[in-house]
């Protein structure tokens, strides 16, 4: 889930810690702070350049690739689609999910978060996690800029196959690819020490081709 965080002027992720029932990235934003989901440190890379990071950020601490969304319960396609404010996006071109995790009932339901498991063609694991965000592309565009000071990793704009733009956020502590629509954001997300940037790219454009409306399953409830 995502805090309100306003115009973004310049980001700089510094780290990812667990806090409740989400992970919060410590960056330099105007006006407010980012969360995302997954369990353990650096959960999309560590900054947005090549450049030495700051004495004092801390290591990325691993991520649960087996279950990377923090307090998750598996669920079905369809229990998950009733449990989300909004409808949960499988992508067919991704295949079947091996498993599908969402937030317990913990979480008030404006911000529970899924992922799906799924598994390359070439036999690498990888999630989709989707969660509501009042993100756009100007703040993965604001995300992709960094001072050269306290950055590791690559983050970069590309275009996905719909036209939309889509944030490539490759370190030590994952390889992730993340784009915003309709309200939600997608992260396709894997292991650095297998999941490539080219993987990453590639399972994100396969995910939106034939458009979003088609892939939904289920409907949502009122929150």
């Amino acid at each position: 889930m995502f805090a309100p965080i306003g115009d973004v002027a310049r980001v700089q992720i510094r780290s990812w810690r667990v806090l409740g029932v989400a992970v919060v990235v410590a960056a330099l934003m105007v006006g407010a702070c980012a969360k995302s989901t997954l369990s353990g440190h650096a959960a999309s890379g560590d900054g947005a350049s090549s450049s030495p990071s700051d004495a004092g950020i801390p290591e990325a601490l691993p991520v649960d690739w087996n279950s990377p969304l923090d307090g998750g319960i598996s669920v079905t396609a369809d229990e998950a689609a009733a449990s989300l404010a909004f409808p949960p996006v499988f992508p067919r071109l991704l295949g079947t999910p091996a498993k599908i995790l969402i937030n317990s009932d913990v979480v008030p339901v404006e911000h529970r978060a899924m992922g799906a498991e799924y598994t390359s063609d070439s036999g690498v694991q990888f999630w989709l996690m989707e969660q509501p965000t009042d993100w756009t592309n100007a703040t993965l565009e604001g995300l992709s800029i960094c001072p050269s000071s306290g950055c590791l990793g690559t983050w970069k704009i590309f275009p996905l196959p719909d036209g939309n733009e889509a944030l490539i956020n490759a370190g030590s502590g994952s390889t992730a690819v993340t784009w915003v629509a309709g309200g939600v954001r997608f992260d396709i997300v894997g292991p650095p020490t297998t999941f490539t940037i080219n993987d990453a790219v590639n399972e994100a454009s396969l995910a939106v081709t034939g458009g979003e409306p088609s892939l939904s399953v289920g409907p949502s409830p009122t929150p």
